[in-house]
């Protein structure tokens, strides 16, 4: 889920149509001319949580529903590589684009935080036996998950109990 975000503002950036999410799922085969962008992570990070119970009672101040929401924050060390002949190009639009209102837009409106960009590293591959350049840029990416769950409180569960006995 957080990575998408993070594709989608690549796309909306570059004007790249398909970024590829994941290492595991990027073919480099094929025609070196062709631009490709691997997004993925190197770790993730739990840097804070915390939680929210909700109660809703009826006239009678019976409870209908008990809800407890757990809401973590994340960060992550991000990798995106670059391959193509725009590879270069597309590396530094990218790093340059971090310090413009739609980047702080984006991450605004999405909840996100996307900070310490790396300078563009430029490594090589081999397809087919012939070298190719590869440029990598690293930045730390903080996000929200959150999960929700019906539960009954003890207090729920004691009188449930004692209702069932009775």
């Amino acid at each position: 889920m957080s990575l998408v975000l993070l594709a989608n503002y690549i796309d909306e950036v570059l004007n790249f149509d398909s970024v590829i999410i994941g290492r595991e799922n990027a073919q480099l085969t094929g025609s070196y001319n062709q631009d490709k962008i691997v997004l993925d992570t190197v770790s993730i990070d739990q840097v804070g949580k915390s939680r929210d119970y909700e109660v809703e009672k009826d006239s009678s101040g019976a409870y209908i529903k008990e809800e407890l929401t757990r809401l973590s924050k994340h960060k992550s060390l991000v990798t995106v590589e670059f391959f193509g002949l725009n590879g270069e190009d597309n590396a530094y639009k990218l790093l340059n684009s971090f310090e413009f209102e739609k980047a702080y837009d984006f991450q605004r409106d999405n909840q996100i935080s996307i900070y310490y960009p790396t300078n563009v590293r430029r490594s090589m591959f081999s397809i087919g036996g012939e070298f190719y350049p590869k440029y990598e840029l690293l930045f730390y990416y903080e996000f929200y998950s959150s999960y929700s769950q019906n539960i009954k409180s003890v207090k729920t569960f004691i009188l449930e109990k004692f209702l069932a006995k009775n």
